[in-house]
């Protein structure tokens, strides 16, 4: 083989497959919760609430323990967030308010992640999110202390939703009515993933200059959409990947971006315009 030929894949250990396996058995859970919750009733508003309780539980099961996962409202000295339908938090830093699972938290008492669960991501609710998580992102940098406090971890869960193509083209048309392409802030002011099961999930590193590698969820797996999720939150939230779980730097956004460069099927990037 001379030196211009490709460069086989190399297989990831063993263990990584077995951490993939478990995300897959996972998304196979919430299917036999849905075919059950079906046989009673398929209103949009129980399918959803089933979703937020899938989600949370699987970041509960990939999460450290000095996080809690709930839901609630950000607030800083001079704003409040809307109701966020999933809300991660540190565990050592005493909310402003607490009842069950509902809480309000100090926007500066560590980092903070949010994510909105919909039951099918139309342009609307793509717009709504979009608008929202601009909102967070930036009160939180006019109002942040550090770099920890200031982006906040933002991301969409939809049980359903769009195409790819009808998706980029809503994507960029909100970007280029409301974001100035090129600046230095620009990459850290959209949601961090947008994931719509049964069909993509968008994944936003901190280290790219794209917006988003996007995953086909039917081509590649349901698990490896969760694992990547996870892997983008402990990024964003700024845990330590390196001396946290092992298998997180083979589920980021750089290994999914190399994958693209490399030639293997199943992602592709999302540009900006």
């Amino acid at each position: 083989m001379n030196s211009d030929s490709a460069v086989a894949p190399t297989a990831p250990p063993r263990n990584v497959e077995a951490v993939y396996g478990l995300a897959q058995a996972y998304a196979r859970e919430l299917d036999a919760q849905l075919g059950t919750l079906s046989l009673f009733t398929k209103h949009g508003g129980e399918i959803g609430r089933v979703h937020e309780h899938f989600l949370r539980s699987v970041l509960r099961r990939f999460l450290p323990a000095t996080l809690h996962v709930g839901s609630g409202f950000v607030a800083l000295p001079d704003w409040t967030s809307t109701q966020l339908d999933i809300l991660v938090h540190p565990t050592n830093a005493a909310p402003l308010f607490a009842a069950g699972d509902l809480v309000v938290v100090d926007g500066f008492a560590g980092s903070i992640g949010a994510v909105e669960v919909k039951t099918d991501l139309d342009k609307r609710d793509l717009i709504g999110a979009l608008n929202a998580c601009l909102g967070l992102k930036r009160e939180s940098a006019a109002q942040g202390r550090d770099y920890s406090t200031k982006y906040p971890f933002y991301g969409v869960y939809a049980a359903g939703g769009m195409d790819h193509e009808t998706f980029v083209s809503h994507f960029q048309g909100w970007v280029a009515e409301n974001l100035v392409i090129g600046g230095s802030e620009t990459r850290r002011l959209i949601p961090d993933v947008i994931y719509m099961r049964g069909r993509r999930a968008y994944i936003h590193g901190h280290g790219m200059s794209d917006p988003y590698v996007a995953i086909d969820l039917k081509a590649l797996g349901e698990g490896l959409g969760l694992l990547s999720l996870v892997s983008t939150l402990y990024e964003a939230l700024q845990l330590p990947p390196y001396n946290g779980p092992w298998w997180l730097q083979h589920f980021d956004s750089s290994t999914l971006r190399y994958g693209i460069e490399r030639g293997e099927p199943g992602a592709s990037i999302v540009a900006w315009r």
